[in-house]
């Protein structure tokens, strides 16, 4: 399972609930855990933008084997599953 948070506020709490339910340890895009309002890595920061927006998480998955990617827009109001 890959997630990126899209440098917004979602990593936190995805990787809390996430844990609950017993999915652990998280393959997380790293350049975008943290917030930042400037989208360092993404041009446009919405996860149904679809390949353009989930290329760092796109590639991170198939790095890490993952079936599966979450990618959160920055508020963390959506979620997409890819």
């Amino acid at each position: 399972l890959t997630y990126t948070a899209m440098h917004g506020v979602g990593y936190p709490f995805i990787v809390k609930t996430l844990a609950t339910l017993g999915f652990s340890p998280l393959n997380s895009v790293k350049e975008q855990i943290e917030a930042d309002p400037e989208f360092t890595t993404v041009a446009f920061p919405n996860p149904e933008e679809g390949k353009g927006a989930l290329k760092l998480a796109i590639e991170q998955a198939e790095r890490g084997e993952s079936n599966f990617i979450l990618a959160n827009d920055p508020d963390a109001d959506r979620l997409a599953i890819a």
